[in-house]
């Protein structure tokens, strides 16, 4: 799956910042701050970045598989990035409302709200959580780092206690040493200390060669010094990018034995080794895992204190070429010698992961266009929309027809199409100039329109509209504090503010069917994520009757009489559902059918047929589309194995919607948005 390139668009979202014990007396911490973390190393770490970007239509299958790595006893710790100074108000040229994003998207916007989630659940399992700071060098540290400016300091602090983070990890990619510098790193070390406790994890992620006297890209920083007194817990070595390389040799230097010889009497265990997971992640040194498994091995072996592993980053992790995330971990789990050795071949694979030869063909398979992307919808029509990787723009691609780009705002930087109805009516969001994000129209024949945050603020985003011309989404509010509220615009223009959960402060709108019903995810009075329905605009919220105890909900499609699908987060990790209200009880609404199919699963798409379409991890931990046939009680079923035409080498990776004629839409683990029609 190519999703780097519009990713990297997206990600410059944050270049809009550029614009242990007790402290001593004398600047320097109490011996060895970082011990109450040391002396629990039980063993070498497995580690990976997870990298979200703005808007990401696959974010939460990628969470779902990192929930899959760590409930598998893969993965020791996870590293969530990368959080950045930002602005309430991106105004080119006099930004103003200082705030942390990630990634350029702001922390209480909805889309984000799966990671908070999953960060509650990772903990929840003992998995240490921590996020990365900086980065890229965008100038974060410039900002934090700098005495003039105290107040970015308290913002971050307050991010990290209000997203229940064990960590922090310090990317430090910048070169003003007059403020970027080792005297304000242990300046800001001393302040977290005090506020978050000595058991509060603290690493940093320099180059490796900083740490043998070489190349350092942050110059004012004196890692010697650093790690001579003990300020931060580990390391986590960047072996790539021309600054090092772990097989050493003709690859490049330094190794991580370079490094060891280079810090004679500090531990192994300070030291992570920090690898990319993929050809495109982070340029040179890139090495597949096959190469690097017996590495990592030696090394456990040779330093019984060894350090450990991290990838960069989780979600683009190939093996022998194909996207798998979790076997890349496991791969490396067993390599370290915390997980036992397995053969991978899950269920309705080949060995090698290829979709097995189809059992009963059902449907012909159709690749949309020629660029790597996702189709998100399809109307009754077989119009099909979503967006493209390279380009970053949302497509249309009209039955029978070629593809076309939607385009974005005037100097945009991007765009996604999430639905679109039976007259060709799209909707999306766009990203402006200024990298905020505005919800989009675009009409049959017609340019797009900016419909901007529909409730006044300064960001929004259309995410379903029905065949009347009645589009749902979410938008910030205006004002000094915007929240993210659902929001329904009418056919002739009106916005209604569609209001929150008692004692909760956000909400989005993400389905909406002919007779005007609402669904969506709200925040409740505790801050977890609820799955509502509502009636229309006027009527109040109502919660997905859920007995079983889940602990955050969010529906995805709705159809005709006011069934939902969506998914639920049980103890396991994500679970698809379908709700039938009609019965009544609500001890009977709910049948939360994925785990008949898979570890763990969503659902995205729904026809007025009962047939639902959605994903699911198999035994391995590899996402697969699957059709649930008849709705409430059925059976779900492999998509791949109801394909006449598989496509060769690739499966069927997740599946985003369903038409009233059961033609469906997605994408493939190679990254081809797909299109699938019924054989008969």
């Amino acid at each position: 799956m190519k999703k780097l390139a519009f990713r990297v668009v997206l990600a410059c979202l944050a270049a809009l910042a550029l614009t242990g014990a007790a402290t001593m007396a004398g600047g320097g911490p109490a011996p060895e701050a970082t011990e109450v973390e040391a002396s629990a190393y039980q063993g070498p770490r497995s580690t990976a970045y997870f990298a979200n970007y703005h808007q990401d239509p696959s974010l939460l299958p990628d969470l779902a598989m990192l929930v899959d790595s760590c409930q598998k006893g893969y993965m020791t710790h996870v590293i969530v990035g990368l959080f950045h100074c930002d602005w309430r108000d991106r105004s080119i040229g006099k930004p103003s409302g200082g705030c942390i994003s990630l990634n350029g998207t702001y922390l209480n916007d909805p889309t984000l709200q799966p990671i908070w989630e999953t960060v509650k659940l990772l903990r929840s399992k003992k998995v240490k959580v921590i996020a990365s700071f900086g980065g890229g060098g965008v100038g974060d540290f410039r900002h934090l780092l700098d005495p003039a400016q105290p107040e970015w300091y308290p913002l971050l602090r307050d991010a990290l206690k209000a997203y229940g983070f064990d960590g922090l990890d310090m990317d430090i990619e910048e070169g003003d040493s007059r403020i970027v510098n080792t005297s304000n790193v242990k300046r800001i070390i001393k302040m977290l200390r005090k506020d978050l406790g000595d058991g509060f994890i603290l690493t940093s992620a320099p180059v490796a060669s900083a740490l043998t006297g070489g190349s350092n890209i942050s110059p004012g920083i004196d890692y010697a010094k650093l790690i001579k007194n003990g300020w931060f817990t580990w390391y986590n070595l960047q072996f790539y990018n021309g600054f090092g390389d772990v097989l050493g040799g003709a690859y490049g230097s330094p190794d991580y034995e370079e490094v060891l010889k280079a810090n004679p009497s500090v531990s192994p265990k300070k030291f992570v080794v920090g690898v990319p997971t993929n050809p495109d992640s982070a340029g040179a040194n890139y090495h597949a895992l096959s190469a690097l498994a017996p590495k990592f091995e030696e090394l456990a072996r040779k330093y019984p204190h060894f350090g450990g592993v991290y990838g960069w980053t989780y979600q683009e992790a190939q093996v022998e070429g194909r996207l798998d995330p979790v076997g890349w971990t496991r791969g490396v789990a067993e390599a370290l010698g915390i997980a036992r050795r397995s053969s991978a071949s899950g269920p309705g694979q080949t060995k090698e992961g290829a979709a097995s030869p189809a059992s009963t063909a059902l449907y012909t398979f159709q690749v949309l266009g020629g660029s790597p992307g996702m189709a998100i919808a399809v109307n009754a029509r077989g119009d099909s929309v979503g967006w493209t990787y390279d380009a970053g723009l949302a497509f249309i691609v009209p039955s029978g027809g070629e593809m076309r780009s939607l385009g974005t705002f005037p100097n945009g930087h991007g765009s996604l199409a999430t639905a679109i109805n039976s007259g060709g009516d799209t909707v999306g969001l766009a990203v402006y100039e200024d990298f905020d994000v505005g919800a989009f129209l675009v009409t049959s024949g017609q340019p797009m329109t900016d419909l901007g945050g529909p409730l006044g603020g300064r960001n929004g985003a259309a995410l379903a509209i029905n065949d009347t011309g009645s589009i749902v989404g979410w938008s910030y509010t205006a004002g000094d504090a915007p929240q993210p509220h659902a929001f329904l615009r009418s056919p002739a223009g009106d916005v209604q503010d569609l209001g929150t959960l008692a004692g909760g402060t956000s909400s989005h709108a993400t389905a909406i069917n002919g007779a005007g019903n609402i669904a969506g995810g709200a925040l409740d009075a505790t801050g977890s994520l609820r799955a509502f329905t509502m009636e229309g605009a006027g009527h109040p919220l109502s919660l997905v009757p859920f007995k079983a105890a889940v602990g955050a909900s969010q529906v995805t499609a709705i159809e005709a009489s006011g069934k939902t699908a969506g998914w639920a987060v049980l103890s396991g990790g994500f679970d698809a559902f379908v709700c039938d209200p009609r019965f009544g009880d609500p001890d009977r609404q709910i049948d939360l059918f994925g785990t008949r199919i898979g570890s763990q699963s969503a659902a995205t798409g729904m026809n007025d047929s009962d047939q639902i379409v959605g994903w699911y991890l198999d035994g391995e931990g590899r996402c697969r589309a699957f059709l649930l046939p008849g709705g409430f009680g059925s059976t779900p079923l492999d998509l791949n194995d109801l394909v006449e035409n598989p496509p060769p080498g690739d499966w069927l990776m997740i599946a985003t919607g369903i038409n009233a004629g059961g033609q469906i839409v997605g994408q493939t683990l190679g990254g081809r948005p797909f299109l699938l029609t019924p054989a008969n």
